[in-house]
């Protein structure tokens, strides 16, 4: 007799169930439910998920709202910047529990940033090259507990980062605690929602690999392992002076003004950060919204949001603009 009580798995291998399942358990947003159940590998991710945690719909959604996805990007480890991101989301009551280090190749960061790379000038995609071959990255997968944390994990993970856009901060944000002053160097990079958490996670590790790290139980020591993997990696990639003549032409022409035809590849990140090319697409992203308000909305906190966050993580200063780099 069939156990109609726990998920039927093999019909997340289909559209329309994925777009169903997604839709409000996953994401707000139903485009972004339906673009996402477009990808063989996203069905893929939900269907090994699915069969991995064995658990019936409405607790396979639960259990993924309470996890948030993180990747310390090439830039943060460079810089020093892993434990206070760390401190920061402790704050928020959030406990990684898996970490690994993942290469970004150019076809990872492509499919990460699918929805959102749509429209970038050639130079925007470079500037990713150029932070993503610095060293590998560091892929964490964080939990809360949905009693003390009233929207899902990746949620609170999202709009506790800040924008990209600097202009877009308001302060208290891990963005500008870090010190980031433009749209490029910005250290950190968060699932927005659920369907996010499983999407990125499938991109890095494959499907059946992020279902087995969900599975993982909270440790004492992840917070520990990360900072050695961020350590080792420090160590294994001491940085390079890049050369004028090996960037793509447009970012060649844009070098700074009066400086070496050779320079230190953050010093040349923060400088193309500040360039119009670095913005360009924004308003045209086939998933521009990232669908958070209504998590907020639906616990009664949406107006009552960036209070509820800056009272959890505290008024920190910023750190300064070049960390301890």
């Amino acid at each position: 007799m069939t156990d109609m009580t726990r998920t039927d798995a093999e019909r997340l291998l289909e559209r329309d169930p994925v777009i169903r399942f997604s839709w409000g358990n996953l994401t707000s947003r139903l485009d972004k439910a339906q673009l996402y159940a477009w990808e063989p590998q996203f069905r893929e991710v939900l269907y090994e998920t699915a069969t991995g945690l064995e658990l019936d719909d409405g607790k396979l959604a639960a259990a993924l709202q309470t996890v948030g996805l993180g990747i310390f990007r090439p830039d943060a480890i460079a810089a020093g910047k892993v434990d206070t991101i760390l401190d920061f989301y402790a704050r928020l009551g959030t406990e990684p529990f898996f970490a690994v280090p993942v290469v970004m190749t150019k076809s990872v960061v492509r499919e990460v940033w699918r929805y959102q790379l749509n429209a970038a000038t050639g130079e925007l995609l470079k500037m990713f090259d150029l932070l993503y071959e610095a060293s590998p990255a560091i892929l964490a997968l964080f939990r809360t507990d949905p009693c003390e944390v009233p929207v899902p994990c990746s949620v609170l993970m999202a709009d506790a980062k800040g924008e990209a856009d600097p202009g877009d901060r308001q302060g208290w944000e891990l963005r500008s605690h870090l010190g980031s002053t433009n749209r490029i160097e910005v250290f950190f990079h968060t699932a927005d929602e659920p369907v996010d958490v499983l999407r990125d996670g499938g991109i890095c590790l494959g499907p059946e690999g992020l279902a087995a790290a969900l599975r993982e139980r909270t440790g004492p020591n992840v917070r520990d392992r990360i900072r050695e993997l961020a350590q080792e990696i420090r160590s294994a990639h001491p940085g390079r002076a890049i050369r004028r003549e090996e960037l793509f032409p447009p970012l060649a022409r844009a070098w700074p003004a009066g400086e070496e035809t050779t320079l230190d590849r953050w010093t040349l990140l923060r400088h193309f950060g500040s360039l119009p090319a670095a913005y360009a697409g924004r308003d045209e992203n086939l998933v521009g919204d990232s669908g958070t308000d209504a998590w907020w909305r639906q616990a009664g906190l949406l107006h009552g949001r960036t209070r509820y966050l800056e009272s959890r993580v505290g008024n920190a200063g910023p750190e300064r603009p070049d960390g301890d780099r």
